[in-house]
């Protein structure tokens, strides 16, 4: 299945029970592609993922990057999955970050800004782990494309 799901937080858990719901009604494996980057107001997360006939999770493509997701299938009918590589869903604070990141990116590449400033405000608490991730982020210059 071909696949453009936005990124929401933690919707990985949401797309993988609604493909376990189709595959055991119909008893067949599914393979889903999802798209990866920022385009406009949307960022996609990736995560392409193999389910099994029963749900099982045979394969999942990292997140928030492009990666090429190998899957050997039998002859058998219905198909059977091997096991594959399996990357972990990142955690909820590592999968806001990235997609800010790409999504930004993909936003200030895409237009061909030279770059961007952004300016962030909030609590006290929280300021100095986004500055030290900000700053981070600027000297790796992940800001431009």
């Amino acid at each position: 299945m071909l696949n453009a799901s936005p990124f929401h937080m933690d919707k990985q858990h949401v797309r993988l029970d609604v493909a376990r719901e189709n595959v055991s009604a119909l008893g067949l494996p599914m393979l889903a592609a999802n798209l990866v980057g920022g385009q406009d107001e949307l960022v996609f997360d990736g995560l392409s993922f193999a389910l099994d006939a029963g749900g099982e999770l045979r394969a999942q493509a990292p997140a928030f990057r492009e990666d090429l997701l190998v899957i050997d299938v039998d002859g058998a009918q219905p198909p059977r999955f091997a096991a594959g590589a399996i990357q972990p869903t990142p955690a909820l604070e590592e999968q806001v970050y990235s997609a800010l990141v790409l999504g930004v990116r993909d936003y200030v590449g895409k237009n061909g800004f030279p770059g961007a400033i952004i300016g962030l405000s909030g609590a006290s608490t929280r300021r100095s782990r986004w500055r030290s991730r900000s700053t981070r982020w600027a000297r790796k210059g992940c800001a431009r494309s």
